[in-house]
């Protein structure tokens, strides 16, 4: 380097990790909590695109029922496929959060809809299918989405909020179609 710090570095010793296929279900376990926690200490601190690589990661390392808990004793193993489904259902609604962000409104509806397979009544990925349903101009679709989560949360303010924005949206193309149609049918 001309003016600049110039380092060198020299690698002593390396372990490699276990290959994924390696892995007991408690390791891809633990994997999916780590990767989901890094997106969301990525996500606080608004980097969303790499936050979404987490999440997608987190998602990859999913345990297998069949494969990867088949010795596990029948108590623990219903412990553990919950675990996974809430890291699952977590990761797919910040996907959905990091898409919004990111103005993908297509790619949060599909996450959201990814959380309603896991949970179908999910209040937060109802929320975030109307929020990606409103920016790809699918006014019904976002009104049900949203009616539907406040029925479920009635005192959730953001749920609430958007559906304020929607009536405002709704009211606004009502607006242009009638000046656009106005005179047509007189």
């Amino acid at each position: 380097a001309a003016d600049g710090v110039e380092v060198e570095i020299e690698l002593i010793d390396f372990t490699r990790g276990k290959d994924f296929y390696q892995l007991t279900a408690d390791e891809k376990l633990a994997e999916m909590a780590k990767y989901r926690e890094n997106g969301n200490r990525l996500f606080k601190a608004g980097h969303f695109k790499r936050a979404a690589r987490r999440y997608e990661e987190a998602l990859k390392k999913e345990p297998k029922e069949k494969d990867d808990f088949a010795s596990v004793a029948s108590a623990e193993k219903a412990a553990r496929l919950e675990e996974v489904r809430k890291i699952k259902l977590s990761a797919h609604l910040n996907l959905a959060a990091c898409h919004l962000k990111l103005n993908e409104p297509q790619l949060a509806l599909e996450q959201s809809n990814g959380a309603l397979e896991i949970e179908l009544t999910s209040v937060k990925a109802l929320y975030r299918r109307g929020q990606a349903r409103l920016l790809l101009g699918d006014v019904e679709g976002a009104r049900s989405d949203l009616l539907e989560a406040a029925k479920r949360d009635p005192q959730n303010r953001d749920v609430r909020k958007e559906l304020e924005r929607l009536k405002a949206q709704a009211a606004a193309l009502k607006q242009q179609q009638k000046n656009l149609f106005g005179g047509m049918f007189a």
